[in-house]
């Protein structure tokens, strides 16, 4: 299971590499220590750095959601226009749109952290004795059970087969969204451009009484 572990991520190494820097950045900002900095490397630490426990449950969660954010956020914007064209409109010989479309996925496959950061996650929060106030421990267990699960379909390359999932399909997923977007623009400049058109006129009207 490590073996394949680590050919997704070396298939995938954009998002692999920006999610151990992510990492790193928090860990500088909250004065973390490291022990282990190296991004790429034969084992479960791939696409990590190895740090110290972090000292509060606020950061914790952070150290697991923010990376998890980063890449999340820059994978759908690469990886839906990407998908539009190569999958959607069928541009097989792109080689732009396949290397966005690359990219996009090899972003969305490193969203996770270790699986032993997301388990001291779920200590912090759900595990006894925790003290966590019992609205935040609400709000936040989706979250939180998203960036469990998600580990451990990490740490079995699973993740890959889930990015190019997504890569397929979010096109037929949010064309209904993009029809009424379009339909809305649409309808937006057809009443700006009349709207143009009455003001214009008013222009005009008020021109001839004047020169009358």
């Amino acid at each position: 299971m490590r073996i394949l572990y680590v050919i997704v991520k070396a298939l995938t190494f954009p998002g692999t590499l920006l999610h151990a820097l992510w990492e790193h950045c928090l860990c500088r900002r909250f004065k973390c220590p490291l022990e282990d900095a190296r991004y790429f490397q034969a084992n479960e630490l791939c696409g990590h750095v190895e740090h110290e426990f972090m000292p509060t449950r606020g950061k914790r969660f952070l150290i697991c959601f923010l990376p998890f954010l980063f890449n999340l956020i820059l994978g759908l914007l690469i990886v839906i226009p990407a998908s539009v064209h190569v999958i959607k409109l069928q541009q097989y010989t792109n080689i732009f749109y396949l290397l966005m479309l690359w990219l996009g996925i090899s972003l969305l496959t490193s969203l996770f952290s270790l699986v032993e950061d997301a388990l001291a996650l779920w200590e912090s929060f759900y595990g006894a004795g925790n003290g966590a106030n019992i609205v935040v421990k609400i709000l936040l267990f989706p979250i939180i059970a998203i960036l469990v699960a998600g580990a451990y379909l990490e740490r079995w390359g699973l993740t890959l087969l889930t990015s190019i999932a997504a890569a397929w399909f979010l096109p037929e997923l949010l064309s209904p969204i993009a029809g009424a977007l379009v339909s809305v623009n649409n309808a937006l400049s057809g009443w700006l451009a009349e709207k143009a058109a009455q003001a214009q006129d008013a222009t005009e009207a008020v021109s001839t009484t004047v020169a009358s």
